[in-house]
C-alpha cells in the first residue's frame, strides 16, 4: 500500500523489502516495476529459467517450491469458501516439476528484418526470443526452430503470429493464428515435421482445417473423444489422470459412462 493507495506489483514475495516506479495503467490501476530489492524475502529463490525476467508466462519462479505449493493450495480453498463449499475429502495435491507441460502457444514476428520466436513480455505486445522453457514438453520445444524456418518468408514486418501446440499421445496439433491464409507449400513443409498430425487456422471466420494425416483422439477412462482443433486439455498428462481417476471413484459404477 503506497499513500496513492493499493500498487500491484510483479515478481515480489511476502517479507520482500523493495523499490519500485510507480505507474497507472489505462483502467486506474496502480502497478510497480521493481527497480530494487532492498531486503529479500526468506522464500525467494532464484529462478531457474534465463528469460524469467523477460517472458510473461512463468509468474512465481522465483519463491520456493515449498512455499508456491502452499500457497497455490490456499488459493483453492479460498475459492470453495468464498462459495461456501466444503468438500467431504481432500485428495492429495499433485505438483510436477520439469518438462512435463503439453500445450503451449508461441508467437513470431519480423522487426526490422529479424526473425523472434517466442513468449509476449508480461502485460506487454512485446515478444521476447526463448531458447529453452524449463516446463514444456520437450518435443513442442523441439519444434520452435523448425517453426521459424518455415514461418519466417512467410512473415511481414510487424505483424506477429500465434502457434498454439498441443500434444495429444504422442502427436502434435498445430492451430495458427494472426493470418488469413497459408500457402500449400507451407502446409505441406509443416505437415512433414515429426509427429505433427493436424494444421489448422484460426481466423474470425472460425477453425479451417487445413491439413490431417489421423483423427486425434483421447481416452478419459474409459471413454474415447474425438478432439476438435484449438481444444482444452488440462496443461499435463498426469493432472488430467488424476483428474479422471477422482471423478471415476466418486461415480456409483466407476466409469465414465
Amino acid at each position: 500500500m503506497s499513500k496513492r493507495g493499493k500498487v500491484y506489483l510483479d515478481r515480489v514475495a511476502p517479507g520482500d523489502e523493495v523499490e519500485a516506479s510507480i505507474l497507472q495503467d489505462r483502467n486506474g490501476v496502480l502497478r510497480g516495476t521493481v527497480t530494487q530489492i532492498l531486503k529479500a524475502s526468506p522464500v525467494r529463490n532464484s529462478p531457474p529459467c534465463p528469460h524469467y525476467d523477460v517472458c510473461g508466462n512463468c509468474s512465481l519462479q522465483h519463491v520456493r517450491a515449498d512455499f508456491y505449493r502452499a500457497w497455490k493450495e490456499e488459493k483453492v480453498r479460498d475459492a470453495l469458501k468464498k462459495f461456501e463449499i466444503t468438500p467431504k475429502q481432500w485428495l492429495p495435491s499433485i505438483f510436477l516439476q520439469g518438462h512435463y507441460r503439453r500445450r503451449v502457444t508461441f508467437s513470431l514476428i519480423k522487426i526490422k528484418g529479424k526473425v523472434l520466436l517466442g513468449y509476449y513480455q508480461r502485460r506487454s505486445q512485446k515478444i521476447t526470443e526463448i531458447q529453452q522453457c524449463e516446463v514444456i514438453d520437450a518435443e513442442i520445444l523441439h519444434l520452435r526452430e523448425f517453426l521459424k524456418a518455415i514461418l519466417s518468408p512467410f512473415l511481414q514486418e510487424n505483424l506477429p503470429i500465434d502457434i498454439f501446440i498441443q500434444k495429444i499421445g504422442n502427436d502434435l496439433d498445430l492451430v495458427i493464428s494472426g493470418v488469413t491464409s497459408l500457402s500449400p507449400v507451407i502446409i505441406k513443409e509443416l505437415s512433414q515435421l515429426d509427429r505433427v498430425k493436424r494444421i489448422s487456422l484460426k481466423s474470425s471466420k472460425g477453425i479451417q482445417v487445413l491439413s490431417k494425416n489421423k483423427i486425434l483422439s483421447k481416452k478419459f477412462g474409459n471413454l474415447s473423444v474425438t478432439l476438435p482443433p484449438n481444444c482444452f486439455l488440462q496443461p499435463t498428462e498426469e493432472g488430467e489422470q488424476a483428474l479422471v481417476s477422482a471423478i471415476q471413484k466418486a461415480l456409483p459404477n466407476g466409469k465414465l459412462f
